[in-house]
Order: structure tokens, then C-alpha cells, then sequence
């Protein structure tokens, strides 16, 4: 099994311009956004960072984020904005970008959990976490990737996918990389320019909760409704006794 290894990643890239400023590549770390959050220095361009492995992984909502050493993919990319840019829809932007990654590996029955759960079937294979800051006159957006490459199923609490039980191991995790940082950098920039709204369309298709029954908890409330899409803004849809409601932010799980 290779170490993820920054000049190979580059090299599998086959020299697309992504105005990168740096990946740096960590064995262990607390947490791979930790890293990019503290460090800021001013830069315009992404900065990439990766571990093997995270002390505190962290998903949505503080959840820990379990990842054993070597097995999977844990990156980090580094964006800047003006202070005052809209945010809607990125989150949901960053899942696209893991979706194309995989299809480029033939993996296919994708689906979206909204904001950012990526699944294969009834399988997940990837965790997103956006967090953001302001510095001075810039927003500083990072975004967090878990890609389970071949992932120890006995860690795990909830149905997984992962990639080589998919695929076996025809793509090493260096070109997995480079294809995801493709993606995830080409996508960004597109969404700073042109905003969430012309991705809208293509969404049911891939809406892992469209048409079922979920529960939605968002502080002290918590009910049952209808998963009925997402709007312009990218909030979710859903039908809740007989109007339809709409969520920024809350924890949503399927029902049975």
C-alpha cells in the first residue's frame, strides 16, 4: 500500500493548472481542517492538506469522524472569499465533486445525501464538513473530505462503501486524490462565478432523499415529513403536514 505522497498526486494531475498553493501531507494530525484553519497566512490560492491518519476527525454536528490509519482518504482543501459572499449551495457543491471523482473511477448508483453524504446505494462512502471564518476582509472556507477507500467494516455503526470493494485496487489513492482536488478546485470556481441555481436541475436524480420518509432534528424540534428535493439556495425540501418547510441546517436520517 503506497503513502499518500504529494509529488505523486501532482503527477496524476497531468498538468492541469488548479492555482494551487501547496498539499502538504501529514502521517498523523489532529485534524486535517484544524491545520488549514490555524495556518492561514494570507494566501489567495487552495491549499491542500491530507493525514494517513486523524487524531480528531470531526464530521457534522461534532461528530467523530472514525478513520483507521492508511485505509481511507482524509483531505482538506482551503478556499478564500470575500467577506460578504453568499455560501448557499456549497456544501452541496463539494458533494458533487466526490460524486464526479467516483464516477471517473467507474463507480455508479450514486446518490447525495443532502447537504454532503455521499452515497453508493445504501452505502456510505464519503463525509463532507465545510467550516468558515472571517479574516479581515476575507472569508476563509475549508472543506473537509472523508473518501473510505478500504475501510475496516467492524469500526463502523451504520451500512458503508468503499472504493477497492468496489473497484478492487486498479487506482492507486494518489490518483484518487488527484482526480478529487480536480474536481473539488474546478467546481468551486465555477460556483464562486455562477452561483448554485444551474446546478439545481440535475439534483433529483441524484437525491438519496427524495420521495422517503425522514426525520428532521434541529435543536429541540424534531418531526417527521416527506423528502420533496432542494431549493434555489440549496436548502432542503420537505413536505411536513401538508406545506412544505424549508432547512438550512439539521440532522436528517432516513426512516425504515
Amino acid at each position: 500500500m503506497n503513502d499518500l505522497n504529494k509529488f505523486e498526486i501532482l503527477e496524476c494531475l497531468h498538468g492541469k493548472n488548479l492555482e494551487l498553493e501547496d498539499i502538504v501531507v501529514f502521517q498523523s494530525i489532529d485534524s486535517t481542517n484544524n491545520f488549514l484553519l490555524k495556518e492561514f497566512k494570507g494566501e489567495t490560492r487552495t491549499k491542500v492538506c491530507l493525514a494517513e491518519y486523524q487524531i480528531e476527525g470531526r464530521g457534522q454536528y461534532g461528530r467523530q469522524w472514525i478513520s483507521p490509519s492508511h485505509r481511507n482518504i482524509l483531505a482538506s482543501l482551503r478556499f478564500t472569499l470575500p467577506k460578504n459572499h453568499s455560501l448557499n449551495g456549497l456544501s452541496i457543491i463539494m458533494g458533487l465533486a466526490v460524486l464526479n471523482t467516483l464516477k471517473d473511477l467507474g463507480i455508479n448508483s450514486l446518490r447525495i445525501k443532502w447537504p454532503n453524504d455521499v452515497y453508493v446505494e445504501d452505502g456510505k462512502i464519503a463525509g463532507i464538513l465545510v467550516e468558515n471564518r472571517v479574516v479581515l476582509d476575507s472569508r476563509i472556507i475549508v472543506v473537509g473530505i472523508g473518501l473510505n477507500w478500504r475501510m475496516e467494516v467492524s469500526v463502523m455503526t451504520q451500512k458503508i462503501a468503499d472504493i477497492s470493494g468496489i473497484i478492487g485496487n486498479k487506482v492507486s489513492r494518489n490518483c484518487i486524490v488527484g482526480r478529487l482536488l480536480f474536481h473539488s478546485i474546478q467546481l468551486f470556481e465555477d460556483w464562486k462565478t455562477i452561483g448554485f441555481l444551474p446546478y439545481l436541475n440535475a439534483w433529483q436524480e441524484i437525491d438519496y432523499l427524495y420521495d422517503k420518509h425522514v426525520k428532521v432534528s434541529m435543536g429541540n424540534e424534531e418531526f417527521v415529513a416527506l423528502g420533496v428535493g432542494i431549493d434555489s439556495d440549496g436548502a432542503l425540501l420537505v413536505k411536513y403536514q401538508g406545506e412544505i418547510k424549508r432547512i438550512f441546517s439539521a440532522q436528517v436520517s432516513v426512516l425504515e
